[in-house]
């Protein structure tokens, strides 16, 4: 289940899902409806959703519903009208929502980096068993920095390390 969800927005008018859905040519399930409606544009943090056959990723944020006509339009060509972003990883790949009414709302993993329908991953039958698979992301960070040797650091931030370290 997701948690720790923050920065949501007000949820969607009926009005503007009616005249969202009318632009896609989708009709919106009740879960997505209940779902946006309590997590529009939400971030999330720490979960982690298995990719089948043997990878994961995690949800970054809710696809902002004023924003869901731009983010469809930019996959819609490769995965068809009816498949619908609706949160992000936050490396460009989404998890989408079947909205034909064919598949009763099916969750899908859609890779960027791959082209055309191939970059679809079925996750779930529906959005809540979806929500059900999401977990808490309990890998441990490695804080020894003992073994580090070297790091980059960005010039324009070195400067302001270097500022920082100044002024004390």
């Amino acid at each position: 289940m997701l948690e720790n969800i923050r920065g949501a927005e007000p949820a969607p008018t009926a009005a503007d899902m009616n005249r969202i859905a009318t632009e896609l040519g989708v009709k919106f399930n009740e879960e997505y409806r209940e779902f946006i409606a309590h997590h529009n544009g939400g971030h999330v943090d720490d979960n982690i959703f298995d990719i089948p056959p043997d990878n994961n990723s995690g949800i970054d944020g809710i696809v902002p519903f004023e924003r869901l006509t731009y983010v469809h339009g930019l996959f819609a060509n490769e995965t068809g009208p009816d498949i619908i972003p609706i949160m992000s990883d936050g490396s460009g790949n989404y998890v989408c929502m079947d909205m034909s009414g064919r598949n009763d709302g099916a969750v899908y993993f859609l890779d960027h980096e791959i082209a055309g329908p191939k970059a679809l991953t079925l996750l779930a039958p529906s959005l809540n068993a979806f929500l059900a698979a999401v977990r808490p992301d309990d890998a441990e960070v490695d804080s020894d920095a003992s073994h580090i040797i070297s790091v980059w650091v960005h010039p324009d931030l070195q400067k302001i390390i270097d500022e920082q370290k100044k002024k004390k």
